[in-house]
């Protein structure tokens, strides 16, 4: 399967460039390794689904092998780049998240 070398959030909050090694999230540039970009890509691609860490290395970089901590991994600098909230990860697997819109106020008692 040939992957995009652009993709965006259907919102248009997030975009990324596979070529120049960047993302724009909310406005904010952020650049990339190509592991990055090609993650970044694959969490576009499947919306909204959640993948297991298997299912998430096969389809991103073919290796069918990858165990949970190095997905984890990939995971964590992502999340390191673009902000914590931008990946999800729960019991179900991992997906994009839906970070609050910038300037959003903080919900009470947190």
């Amino acid at each position: 399967m040939e992957r995009a070398t652009t993709g965006r959030t259907p919102d248009g909050r997030l975009q990324v460039d596979y070529y120049a090694r960047r993302a724009v999230a909310d406005g904010r540039t952020v650049d990339l390794t190509y592991s990055d970009c090609n993650l970044l890509l694959g969490l576009i691609e499947q919306g909204d689904e959640f993948r297991d860490a298997r299912d998430l290395g096969s389809r991103v970089w073919n290796y069918p092998w990858a165990r949970e901590q190095e997905i984890r991994v990939h995971l964590g600098y992502l999340r390191a780049k673009l902000g914590r909230d931008w990946v999800e990860s729960t019991g179900r697997g991992h997906r994009l998240g839906r970070p609050p819109l910038p300037g959003a106020a903080e919900p009470e008692g947190i």
